[in-house]
Order: structure tokens, then C-alpha cells, then sequence
């Protein structure tokens, strides 16, 4: 397998075993079976890394990112500590073993880690508390040394773990929600986990990507979003995520406008049928994003659906906070464990936002008027690493979707900006599926300047 001849589509054998062992877990939930069955694939993954392949230990940070409402690595502590930590552990081992960082590494990677020194410092005298503190100067290590793991992995491994990724959507996600919801009894699985927004963003993409029995796989995904749609909801934000990877691959994309075209004509026909067995909170979320687009164009925040004039909010008193601090925190943020203080604007009262510990923040966050985080990258990453570090993430963006140059290469170049631009902050996942995104895209351009040569067809 090597980046020159990329063939998406094909399930392997341990694919197959790795799935097959987490629909059993999510039938078994946190019983003391599925455990034992989780435990046998981390030993498993583990013993493959020693034998040069990590694709099983990705298999696990991936189908272990569906959700958490079952045993999955995520999930799963032995004497307290988290699984899928041991797991990084054993793949960093391993991988920084091979690490070649090229001059453009450093020159793309310099800059994060002069944000990431500071912030380490700056949040000693900005923390909402050491514990936050603590938390936050751990995900973004993680997420650093995620991106440079994946530079330490071979053509092979690095074709496997892309191909893994567009599994991932083309065949995990769906088979994985439709049984959640064929073997619910109870709302246990309305799974709104930070790596599902994927899905959203890379399923319109990945239909244009030539591989076999695709007609079978877009029914499986209609047949996943009907249900879902049916017997759960989907967020206002996964709507605008879906519509906005559709209109980049329209706009950016090398496919034949009639291609185009016949896509829009099939995509608008299967929103049709999807809106109609929706619930009434689907129909609701769908109207929301709509009607929230319009709202933010037009600068009345007031009128704004609440979820989304929640981020909107955040994102303005971020800035405020960095304001009032002294301007140059609004180019460098106030570091990790920083917060978002309401406590003397007094932003979501003028803005009619009722907050609760359910959707919102924690209660001991609201009645503090002080929040963690914001919900998504814009909310988040102001408050900080300031302009500076959200100016790292689009440029990063930008690199990743220059990759769409190679055809075999657009679902990714749309996709994992998207993601990256919008659900950055959200929790683990993210981090580490953030951090593989951009440890890819570096490792692909490195690839296309040694080797010379384009990736794909």
C-alpha cells in the first residue's frame, strides 16, 4: 500500500474483528464482558505496535470515539487510569523512535510551540484552578505529540491510517448509529460526541471518492441519517457542517459540473425523505440553523437561536476579557486553564441567554458567571492563545485543504479543516483526532517533496 496508488473503500480483516468487537460492546454496554473484550483488543493493539503496526491502536482511538455511552478505550481505567492514555503511551514509545522532523516541520511547528510555552506559563496567573490548569496543559501536549507521533510513521502505516480515517465514515459511523438505535430502550444513545461532527463534514466528500459498491454505502448512510434523524436529532451545527463541506466541494473541487449537479439533484431528493421521517426536534435543529445563519449576516445576535448565540457570545466576550486584560493578551490569549469571566458584563443576561448545567456549563461555572471553555475552535481558543493562536489553527486549515490539488485527496482537504475550525476544545477525541489530521497532512508533504512525485491519482 503506498500513497501513490491510494484505493479508499476496502475493509480489512482486522477492520472487520475491531468493528464487529464494538457493536458487542455497545450491545453490552458497561458490562463486565464487554470489559474484558475491550481489554483483550488494548493487549492486542499493544503486541502489534511491537510488531511495527499501529493500526490497531487506531482502530481503537477512532471506533472508541463513536461515543461514550458504552465500554470503549475511552471509557475504560485500569487502577484509575484511562485506557486510551496507555495507549499513547505504548504509540509514542514507539513511534518517536522513527521521528525525521524536516525543516518545514520545524518552520509549521515553531510557532505552536512558542503559543504552547507561554500559555503553559501565562495560565499559573490566569487559571480558573490548577485542576483546569492541569487539564488543559495535558489535551494540548497530547495534541502536540499526536502530530509528531504520526511523522514518525512510515508510507505504509500513514496510507493505513488514512484509509482508516475514511472508513471510518463511510462504514463505521453508520453501522455503528444504525445499531445503536435498532438496540435502544432507552435516549442513553443520543450521541453528540466531538468526533461525530466528522462524519458531517466528510460524508458529502467522500461520496465523490472512487471506491466499490458505493451505491450500497450511500443507502447505508440514508438509512443512518433517517433513523437518527427519526429517533434521535441532529444538531444545528452538524446541518451547517453538512451544507458547508457540500458548497466547498461544489465551489473547489476538480468534479465534473455535471457530476455536480446530479450530486445536488440526489442530495436534495434524500434531504427530502430525510426531513419527512424526522422528529420534531430534528425539524426544529434543521429550521434553527437556518434561521441562525441569516441572524448572524444580519448582526442581531438577540434574535439568534440559543445555541448558537451561546458560541456567538463566548466569542465576543473572549475578547472582551482579553481587552480589559491589556492588548497584547488579545494577540496571545491568557494560557491554559484561562476562562471566559461574565462576571461583571454580565454579556448572557444582556443577550437573554438562560443558562443551564445540562446543555451549558457546569452549575458551579454559571453560578461563578466564570466558563472553562467555549463550545467549538472561534469560542475557544481567543480567550487562550488569543489572535495568534487562532490565526495558527487557519493557516494550518489552509495547508490541510491545499492537499485537494489531488483528487484522491479532496474529501480530506475539506473535511479535517472543518473539523478542525469548528469542534477544537470539544474533549480527548478531538485533540487526537486533530492532531492526526495535521500530523497527515505534514507527513504528505513531506512525502510529495522527497518522493517528487503527486499522491494518488
Amino acid at each position: 500500500m503506498s500513497l501513490k496508488n491510494l484505493n479508499f473503500g476496502y475493509l480489512s480483516k482486522i477492520e472487520v474483528v475491531y468493528l464487529i468487537a464494538h457493536l458487542i460492546c455497545l450491545f453490552l454496554q458497561f458490562n463486565v464482558a464487554a470489559k474484558i473484550l475491550i481489554l483483550l483488543l488494548f493487549v492486542h493493539s499493544v503486541l502489534a505496535i511491537s510488531k511495527n503496526n499501529i493500526v490497531p491502536t487506531f482502530l481503537l482511538l477512532i471506533l472508541g470515539s463513536y461515543q461514550s455511552g458504552f465500554v470503549n478505550i475511552y471509557t475504560f481505567e485500569i487502577l484509575g487510569l484511562n485506557l486510551s492514555y496507555l495507549s499513547l503511551i505504548f504509540l509514542f514509545l514507539f513511534l518517536f523512535r522513527n521521528i525525521k522532523l524536516m525543516k518545514i516541520h520545524v518552520v509549521i511547528l515553531l510557532p505552536f510551540l512558542g503559543l504552547f510555552s507561554y500559555a503553559a506559563i501565562a495560565g499559573f496567573f490566569f487559571n480558573y484552578s490548577i485542576g483546569w490548569y492541569l487539564n488543559e496543559l495535558g489535551m494540548f501536549s497530547i495534541f502536540f505529540l499526536v502530530i509528531i507521533a504520526v511523522l514518525g510513521l512510515n508510507e505504509f502505516n500513514s496510507t493505513s491510517l488514512l484509509k482508516l480515517v475514511f472508513n471510518y465514515v463511510v462504514y463505521f459511523y453508520p453501522i455503528l448509529t444504525i445499531f445503536s438505535i435498532l438496540i435502544a430502550d432507552t435516549d442513553y444513545n443520543v450521541y453528540f460526541d466531538e468526533f461525530e461532527k466528522f462524519y458531517y463534514v466528510a460524508i458529502i466528500p467522500c461520496m465523490f471518492v472512487k471506491f466499490p459498491k458505493k451505491f450500497l454505502i450511500i443507502l447505508l448512510s440514508i438509512t443512518a441519517f433517517i433513523l437518527k434523524a427519526k429517533y434521535t436529532y441532529t444538531s444545528s451545527l452538524n446541518v451547517l457542517l453538512l451544507l458547508s463541506s457540500g458548497a466547498l466541494l461544489f465551489v473547489f473541487s476538480k468534479i465534473k459540473f455535471s457530476t455536480k449537479l446530479f450530486a445536488i439533484l440526489i442530495f436534495s431528493a434524500s434531504s427530502f425523505i430525510v426531513y419527512d421521517y424526522s422528529s420534531v426536534v430534528t425539524k426544529f435543529k434543521i429550521n434553527q440553523a437556518i434561521h441562525s445563519v441569516g441572524e448572524v449576516i444580519g448582526g442581531n445576535i438577540s434574535a439568534i437561536p440559543k445555541s448558537p448565540r451561546v458560541r456567538v457570545v463566548e466569542f465576543l466576550l473572549s475578547f472582551k476579557n482579553l481587552e480589559d486584560t491589556g492588548y497584547p493578551f488579545i494577540l496571545i490569549g491568557k494560557g491554559f486553564g484561562s476562562y471566559i469571566d461574565d462576571s461583571k458584563d454580565n454579556w448572557f443576561n444582556k443577550y437573554n441567554i438562560k443558562l443551564n448545567p445540562i446543555d451549558d456549563y457546569s452549575q458551579e461555572e454559571i453560578n461563578r458567571k466564570k466558563y472553562k471553555k467555549g463550545h467549538g475552535t472561534l469560542p475557544y481558543m481567543p480567550i487562550k492563545m488569543g489572535v495568534f493562536g487562532l490565526l495558527y489553527l487557519f493557516i494550518i486549515s489552509i495547508l490541510i485543504f491545499s492537499l485537494i490539488k489531488w483528487e484522491s485527496m479532496t474529501w480530506f482537504a475539506i473535511s479535517a479543516p472543518l473539523y478542525i475550525l469548528t469542534t477544537f476544545s470539544f474533549g480527548l477525541k478531538s485533540y487526537i483526532c486533530s492532531g492526526i489530521f495535521i500530523g497527515l497532512t505534514l507527513f504528505f508533504m513531506h512525502y510529495v517533496k522527497k518522493k517528487g512525485t503527486i499522491i494518488g491519482n
